[in-house]
C-alpha cells in the first residue's frame, strides 16, 4: 500500500513541475504586460507611436528651427527637447520660448496629421493663433513651411490677427 501511495506522489510531483514551468511563463508575460489593467503593455505601445510621432515631427522642426530636436524614453510618454546649439543638451520642453513653443507645436501637428489611420489620409489641418508670437524671421520659416505644404496638396487653415499673414495669405 506505501509503494502505491509513493508512485501516486510522484506522478503528482510531475504535475505540479509542469505546471509550475506553465505559471513562471504566465508571470513572465504578466510582468511583461501588467496586470488586469494592461498599463504596462499600453504604455509601451504608446511609446512606440509616440516615437514615430517625435521622428515624424522631428523632420519638420528642422525647417523651420535646426537648434531643437525631440524624443523620449522607451516606455516613457515624457518629451524631451535636445537643443543642437548646446552640444545636444536635453531638457523638458517647458526650456522652449514662446516662438519655439509654436514651431515645436506646429511640427508635432504636421506630423500628427501624415500618419494614416487605417489608410486614410488627412490632408487639412487648421492653426488658430501663436503667430503673435515669433519673430519675423521665425514667421517668415514658418509661412514657408506652410506654403509649401499648400503646394504639395495639403490644406492649411490659419486663424491669425498677425497683420504680416494677412498681407502674405491671398484668402
Amino acid at each position: 500500500f506505501n509503494e502505491e501511495n509513493i508512485k501516486k506522489v510522484a506522478v503528482e510531483k510531475a504535475k505540479e513541475e509542469l505546471l509550475y514551468k506553465d505559471f513562471i511563463s504566465w508571470k513572465g508575460l504578466k510582468e511583461m504586460f501588467g496586470g488586469n489593467d494592461n498599463n504596462k503593455f499600453r504604455k509601451i505601445a504608446q511609446g512606440y507611436v509616440l516615437n514615430d510621432l517625435l521622428k515624424r515631427a522631428n523632420v519638420y522642426l528642422s525647417k523651420l528651427n535646426r537648434r531643437y530636436t525631440m524624443d523620449c524614453d522607451m516606455g516613457t510618454l515624457t518629451i524631451r527637447m535636445h537643443d543642437n546649439y548646446q552640444g545636444g543638451e536635453q531638457g523638458p520642453v517647458d526650456i522652449l520660448s514662446g516662438g519655439e513653443s509654436f514651431m515645436v507645436s506646429l511640427s508635432l501637428a504636421l506630423a500628427l496629421s501624415s500618419i494614416n489611420r487605417r489608410g486614410m489620409n488627412i490632408d487639412t489641418l487648421f492653426i488658430d493663433e501663436g503667430f503673435g508670437t515669433l519673430d519675423n524671421e521665425s514667421l517668415d520659416m514658418v509661412m514657408n513651411t506652410l506654403e509649401n505644404l499648400h503646394n504639395l496638396g495639403r490644406k492649411v487653415g490659419i486663424i491669425s490677427h498677425v497683420d504680416t499673414l494677412k498681407e502674405r495669405i491671398p484668402a
